[in-house]
């Protein structure tokens, strides 16, 4: 028996401006006096972990070859 799979790993189409949302809301944060570590530390945080629920992974149907 063999399996046909088939694997699609994309990006949600809202990651992107999230992430760069994200970035401006930092570097404003950083303009106005806020420790860079700590905007850094936010920034990596918030967009690591949308990360996580913006990758979309389709295996797409298996099928049996017999």
């Amino acid at each position: 028996m063999m399996r046909n799979l088939q694997i699609k790993v994309k990006t949600a189409s809202w990651f992107t401006h999230y992430a760069e949302a994200q970035k401006t809301a930092a570097l404003q944060s950083a303009e106005q006096g806020a420790p860079v570590e700590f905007v850094k530390d936010q920034f990596e945080s918030a967009v690591r972990s949308a990360a996580y629920d913006a990758v979309e992974v389709d295996f797409g149907d298996e099928k049996s070859n017999e």
